[in-house]
């Protein structure tokens, strides 16, 4: 006998979700043009994989190109929420005891300016689009991850022997 097969369908809330994000994720790495520059995808697919409208969805490796190259997991942070899960970032690199409390105020604020930006956007033709919210939630969602890292990092200085040096 062959096996059936049984298929999980994503909402179409979800899909959304995942072409806002590609088109953050696109953005980001600075446009159509630039962003076919650091993945296998051409300028026609990357369009593709940002619209609404359009069944096709970014490849596993396209994606991660161009997250690599933008520096956040901006469609795997979707990917993760739609599976009930949350992403968070991996180990002590960076952001951690050594870091300097004003550059993650910095990053920070950079998120929040993006956020702001995104919600500016959105607003400004006086309608709200699915995608452009679903844009503001991602940024958001970035707002919110940079918070939690600096609360984590300061509560992490706090502790006996933590560096307390203000920097060199």
């Amino acid at each position: 006998k062959g096996r059936e097969m049984k298929t999980t369908r994503i909402s179409s809330a979800g899909k959304a979700r995942i072409k806002a994000a590609a088109r953050q994720l696109v953005t980001l790495a600075g446009g159509l043009e630039s962003a076919e520059m650091v993945c296998r995808a051409s300028k026609t697919s990357l369009h593709r994989y940002t619209q609404p409208g359009d069944d096709q969805h970014i490849p596993a490796d396209v994606l991660a190109d161009l997250e690599a190259d933008v520096g956040d997991p901006i469609v795997t942070r979707v990917l993760a929420a739609l599976a009930g899960y949350q992403l968070v970032p991996a180990g002590p690199a960076g952001d951690l005891p050594g870091a300097a409390p004003m550059l993650a105020a910095l990053r920070l604020e950079a998120e929040m300016g993006a956020f702001s930006g995104a919600v500016v956007e959105m607003e400004a033709d006086g309608r709200r689009d699915p995608w452009e919210l679903d844009l503001s939630l991602a940024k958001l969602r970035a707002v919110i991850t940079a918070a939690q890292r600096t609360e984590d990092m300061l509560y992490r200085l706090r502790r006996p022997g933590a560096d307390q040096g203000g920097g060199s």
